[in-house]
């Protein structure tokens, strides 16, 4: 084995695959391309023979460079995860230039153990967890052969090219590589499993709760009239399982679900926003956790017929919009937050520290004015006003469309139950004489962009068709406001549930068609939605599926794993009805009520099974030959007793195996009895006696018709010998 060879190569795919991983988990392209490449191209300019190390003078001023970059990061975006682990990261680079002795190649194994840890405080999605396995186990190999260059290293700290090594030491270090990372997967899952989980919480702030996922690219504001192009994204935002009421799965293929998230009624020269409460009781306000049986929204209960089990994968922190099926009656959450909701429109908020947040709402999605309207038909809606806006042409537009599909345009005379089918008509203009494209030019100066793209461009996308529906709406008195959030449309079938992309940011409308009832339309083409929002069937996008299938299932069972799935779990597994957290609650009431008998007695039994598992771990490494010997001779004797009573092979090949051992193999063509007796002389009387006597119980069993071999005899002469050895 070339140890110096092979530490430098397990100690590059270390650093690559930990700077890798970090980049992927914070989505930070720019350091990926950066760093690896860096990285890459410093360790092999630094390496012996040809390399040479960046003198000292140049990794001073790097190391500079660096504090004065950190404070300039502190200052300008605070002290977050993120900055500490480009500085970790800036750090290893420098660090790799400076390899001189096996001191520097253990720093940098260090440094890389540090940046792993702040991956984990960055991300806790399925890739990086994978990833992450694969750096502990480079990690662990990287240790060990720092180790074991140690003493191979002359007085420079350089390890020779043709260290002094073993002929099997490569596989050994194998083995202890694999052997150590597997028992530490073991105590891992062990202390996941039964490690009380709500212990700790909060003690990271917002980095104790990671993403699952990158931000989301979800805005509560419209603003059009921006060139340039929208860029498609594939990346999972939230994901999303639909219910009835009898717990059966609503999901499938084909069909959709709008989630609204922002509610925005004002409108002024292309800018779509949201109002301000009308008074402080309009806002429903609550602080929540899993233990909380949840928030019912307005005053009092509906009956829900739809149930929406969300993950946000990765939430910005402060408040942010929990997106929900039109309309919401109630909320659970999963971690707790401070939730709020607005009465007159039902927009949801919440407030947590950041990274993944689940939530269950209960929604009725057919709207019923026996459940929410007032009595009366809804107020007739102002035209909108706003600068460069003439309200004269959307009302003459508006007009026009309702007089060709036989409804009355005006709205002191209109018949409340017209309101849905007038919406549905000016949703429908849209479907021709337009173009859906997610590039948006440049509006002409003093032109407002609804109306240049409604009279004279008729190309944009779904905000500019739901902006144009909602002043259209008004126009002709039908109170209307635009909506954004997310469509669900791709229903993964492996894991049952609809996964939500970046890609499927969508904007629509509600209209009021009854005081306080409101029904959701889509005025985007059909066949556009169905182009820009349908899932590819192209065969990376079905791998893309099962890998998103098995990324749902690592939240579902390892992310989301909570205290009540942790009782389930030991009441299922162990029959016990025992909550690691209530017992630590429990413990430090005790401890505050200051009850020294009952600590003293848990703090002795802590001491005594600490003990005890220390002793039994002792012991069976201290004895570790000595158990392996005697399990081995028991599932030695274990096979010849399930063999069969006549198998005297099986005993011919043990006792030849039994003299190769002991140095004494039997030469070809010398018979078995010949030989056991010209040995007999080199072994313990014993041993040889047993020999013999095994020889010639085999012979007999193999030249006697009717003679059989005594099994019995046979494993205490085999054991015999084994003993003796």
């Amino acid at each position: 084995m070339n140890l110096a060879r092979l530490q430098h190569v397990v100690g590059l795919l270390l650093v690559v695959l930990t700077i890798a991983t970090y980049c992927l988990a914070d989505a930070n392209l720019a350091l990926f391309v950066l760093a690896v490449p860096g990285a890459i191209a410093a360790w092999f300019l630094t390496s012996p023979p040809l390399g040479r190390p960046l003198p000292r003078i140049g990794i001073n001023v790097l190391l500079l460079a660096i504090l004065v970059y950190s404070l300039q990061r502190m200052l300008t975006a605070g002290f977050n995860v993120s900055n500490v682990c480009e500085i970790i990261t800036l750090t290893l680079l420098v660090k790799i230039m400076d390899r001189r002795t096996q001191r520097d190649l253990g720093q940098i194994v260090s440094i890389t153990a540090f940046l792993g840890i702040g991956t984990i405080l960055t991300s806790n999605a399925f890739a990086v967890g994978v990833l992450l396995i694969l750096c502990l186990v480079l990690l662990i190999a990287g240790t060990l052969l720092h180790q074991c260059a140690l003493p191979a290293a002359s007085t420079d700290g350089i390890v020779p090219t043709h260290a002094p090594a073993g002929p099997h030491a490569g596989r050994h270090l194998r083995r202890l590589v694999f052997s150590i990372a597997a028992a530490g997967m073991v105590i891992s899952i062990f202390v996941f499993l039964f490690m009380p989980r709500r212990l700790g919480a909060g003690l990271f702030g917002q980095w104790g709760n990671p993403g699952v996922g990158q931000v989301t690219g979800f805005s509560d504001e419209v603003e059009l009239g921006t060139p340039g192009f929208i860029t498609p994204s594939a990346t999972a935002v939230l994901d999303l399982q639909v219910f009835d009421p009898d717990g059966q799965s609503l999901g499938a293929e084909g069909i959709v679900y709008y989630l609204r998230g922002a509610v925005l009624d004002q409108y002024d020269s292309g800018r779509w926003t949201r109002s301000q409460p009308r008074a402080e009781r309009d806002v429903q306000r609550a602080r929540l956790d899993r233990s909380s049986a949840g928030m019912t929204i307005g005053s009092t209960p509906i009956r829900w017929n739809i149930e929406q089990r969300i993950t946000i994968r990765n939430t910005g922190g402060a408040r942010s919009h929990a997106f929900s099926i039109w309309r919401p009656v109630s909320i659970q959450v999963l971690q707790p937050s401070v939730v709020y909701a607005a009465l007159d429109d039902g927009m949801l908020l919440f407030e947590i520290d950041g990274g993944k947040f689940s939530y269950v709402i209960r929604s009725r999605d057919v709207e019923s004015p026996r459940a929410f309207a007032r009595a009366g038909p809804p107020a007739i809606a102002e035209p909108v006003q706003a600068p460069n806006l003439n309200s004269r042409r959307f009302a003459d537009l508006a007009t026009q469309i309702l007089t060709n599909v036989g409804l009355d345009p005006d709205p002191s005379t209109r018949p409340p139950e017209q309101i849905t089918r007038a919406a549905e008509a000016i949703a429908r203009y849209f479907d021709s004489g337009f173009v859906y494209t997610l590039e948006a030019e440049l509006v002409p100066a003093r032109r407002d962009p609804t109306e240049w793209f409604l009279f004279d461009h008729r190309a944009g996308h779904c905000e500019y068709y739901a902006s144009a529906m909602a002043i259209l709406c008004r126009a002709v008195g039908i109170n209307a406001r635009v909506i954004t959030g997310y469509v669900a449309t791709e229903f993964n079938e492996p894991a049952a549930h609809y996964i939500v992309r970046q890609s499927n940011a969508h904007a629509w409308v509600e209209v009021e068609y009854a005081e306080g009832a409101w029904q959701t339309f889509d005025p985007t083409p059909p066949a556009d939605f169905q182009r820009v929002h349908e899932p590819s069937r192209s065969l990376f996008a079905q791998a893309r599926r099962l890998f998103d299938a098995a990324e749902f299932a690592w939240i579902r069972t390892v992310v989301s794993f909570n205290a009540d799935r942790q009782q389930t779990l030991l009441r299922a597994a162990l029959n016990v009805n025992w909550t690691p957290d209530q017992a630590v609650e429990d413990f430090a009431y005790k401890l505050r009520r200051q009850e020294p008998r009952v600590l003293i007695q848990i703090v002795a039994s802590v001491v005594m099974v600490c003990a005890l598992l220390f002793l039994l771990v002792f012991l069976a490494w201290r004895y570790r030959q000595a158990i392996l010997h005697h399990l081995s001779l028991f599932f030695h004797d274990l096979y010849l007793r399930l063999s069969p009573r006549n198998d005297a092979r099986t005993v011919y090949l043990c006792l030849l195996a039994e003299l190769r051992r002991r140095g004494l193999p039997k030469p070809a063509g010398v018979p078995l009895l010949t030989h056991v007796r010209s040995i007999s002389a080199r072994v313990d009387p014993e041993e040889a006696l047993a020999a013999e006597r095994l020889a010639l119980a085999l012979y007999q069993a193999r030249f006697s018709p009717h003679a059989a071999l005594a099994t019995s005899r046979a494993l205490h002469d085999l054991r015999v010998l084994r003993r003796a050895r």
